[in-house]
């Protein structure tokens, strides 16, 4: 027998199983899922009952929870009373702790347009000194009367222009 065959037949011999939910009618189903559910609730209570009877007889369970457990016992008690005293100092200084968290604002806002301010003034001083150097390189009115570089230019114009008339 296959093991598919195998899983049929049990399903067959147990088709009124906590889990079976292949029932024929609405009314059926909704009645076996109470039933599910009413034993979940049942073994809860009666896991808890246990849990509270081993407690009262002085079971403690595994010894390598307990450092875990209490530390973060610990840290968690630490964070409610900060959040404790946090809570009382601006409540009661209301008005205090709004002024300084508007300062500290304003502090860093001054700080980070500072920065930004050095970075634009360097970029500016960066491209002044690259405009500069193109500058330099272009000729003067005084050049040009002289034939400097925008010779060349002139030469190839002319040179074009005998190129069509040639054409």
């Amino acid at each position: 027998m296959s093991f598919a065959g195998a899983v049929s037949k049990v399903k067959a011999e147990n088709s009124k199983g906590i889990w079976d939910v292949d029932y024929g009618s609405m009314a059926e189903r909704i009645g076996a899922r109470r039933e599910r559910i009413h034993k979940r609730i049942d073994a809860a209570k009666r896991l808890t009952k246990l849990m509270k009877i081993q407690k009262m007889m002085g079971f403690k369970g595994d010894e390598e929870e307990e450092p875990f457990v209490k530390a973060a016992a610990t840290k968690g008690g630490l964070n409610i009373h900060n959040m404790d005293n946090n809570g009382t100092e601006i409540v009661s200084n209301v008005q205090l702790a709004g002024e300084y968290n508007q300062t500290e604002h304003r502090n860093k806002i001054e700080k980070k347009n500072e920065v930004i301010q050095k970075i634009l003034d360097a970029e500016e001083a960066e491209m002044q000194k690259k405009f500069d150097e193109i500058v330099k390189t272009w000729p003067d009115k005084g050049d040009k009367m002289r034939g400097a570089p925008t010779q060349l230019f002139e030469d190839i114009l002319e040179q074009k222009e005998m190129c069509n008339d040639i054409l």
